[in-house]
């Protein structure tokens, strides 16, 4: 996801994971921070038999059994059969999560970037995630074009040269849009670059509930944090975070 990216884009995705826009069609999800990652340890591989299944517009809700060990998890929509095993690693707690769409608390459900029907599968997605580095080359660098920016707009070679000087301060960035992770922890996952770097950095993550489209020219003003580590290999070097989206460009 900066962070390293995440194909569910979760992971992305983490992540994972995984949430919903506030409104009457789609799951609506409590912003709340995770946490905790899961008892037996974030990278721990668990697998589970399915014993309950529950859908909605963006999310699929299993309860599930390890070894006579009962917990629900949520991960983003699957036809998912009960009776059946699966793997899964890590995921985010949350406690006394309200499911509008289902119009249900969870006591406690952990959100998992996905699931899958063989060990060597969870394994081999577990360690394209770690393989991505925070801020590091995207497959989108050296296609993005310098863009200018207003006086109040930082650039991103300016915030990675020193981004000390912008730590939990709001300010205002501009960039292309070259990815989006929707419902993600009560929020939408985007990246940005301006067509500037320093020292091998030119991707920001960004937070915010406002929807951008993937390819326009955005603003967003938000708050700077440093070193944010959300579990589940979601760490931030550098991360805006409650952003809002000032105005949008279409290409």
């Amino acid at each position: 996801m900066n962070i390293s990216y995440k194909p569910f884009g979760f992971i992305i995705t983490l992540a994972i994971f995984v949430i919903a826009c506030n409104n009457t069609t789609t799951e609506a999800y409590r912003q709340q921070e995770p946490t905790a990652a899961m008892s037996s340890g974030a990278k721990t591989q668990h697998k589970a038999i399915v014993e309950e299944v529950l859908n909605t517009s963006a999310y699929t809700y299993l309860f599930m059994n390890e070894n006579g060990q009962k917990a629900w998890i949520a991960i983003p929509r699957k036809d998912v059969n009960p009776g059946e095993a699966y793997y899964y690693t890590g995921g985010l707690e949350m406690i006394d999560f309200k499911s509008k769409e289902l119009d249900r608390t969870f006591d406690k459900v952990y959100f998992v970037e996905g699931i899958t029907e063989s060990p060597n599968q969870a394994k081999q997605h577990t360690a394209m995630q770690q393989q991505q580095p925070a801020g590091k080359k995207a497959p989108e660098h050296g296609v993005i074009a310098k863009i200018t920016h207003a006086d109040d707009e930082i650039s991103l070679a300016q915030l990675f040269a020193d981004p000390g000087a912008f730590n939990k301060k709001t300010i205002k960035v501009k960039g292309t849009v070259v990815k989006v992770n929707e419902k993600i922890m009560g929020k939408n996952w985007i990246h940005i670059q301006d067509g500037t770097e320093y020292d091998d950095q030119f991707d920001l993550t960004i937070t915010t509930t406002d929807q951008v489209k993937m390819g326009s020219i955005a603003s967003f003003e938000g708050t700077i944090a440093l070193d944010k580590d959300f579990g589940y290999g979601y760490k931030y070097d550098i991360i805006m975070e409650e952003a809002k989206v000032e105005t949008t460009f279409s290409l």
